[in-house]
């Protein structure tokens, strides 16, 4: 984006915005912080909803996802869990959730499940 600002056709624009950038770099404007600020607020959104209390999309993606894919995304999710310390809290809910759907014992955990 900033690319076609320094390059754009019109000289008034870009010297406008070359002054911007300039009075920025004056004020010791750290842009590298306030990226990592965006990714951080980004990331924490992320991880409130991954580890909700109901853990909802854990759940729903366990639903949706490809029989071929649910090795793997089993796989991630579990790490994913586990490093935060909810490992044994989203087991309990997958486990419950698979119980509490079942209609016949014998069918409970076959390989068409997450």
């Amino acid at each position: 984006y900033y690319y076609t600002l320094v390059f754009h056709d019109v000289v008034d624009i870009r010297t406008v915005f070359l002054e911007v950038l300039a009075s920025y770099l004056n004020q010791g404007m750290d842009f590298d912080e306030r990226l990592e600020e965006k990714e951080d607020d980004a990331y924490k959104a992320l991880k409130d909803l991954l580890f909700s209390q109901d853990l909802t999309i854990p759940l729903v993606l366990c639903d949706v996802v490809p029989i071929n894919e649910a090795d793997s995304v089993a796989k991630a999710l579990i790490r994913l869990f586990e490093s935060n310390g909810m490992g044994l809290k989203l087991l309990n809910a997958v486990i419950s959730t698979e119980v509490k759907r079942t209609t016949a014992p014998a069918t409970l955990f076959r390989s068409s499940s997450m």
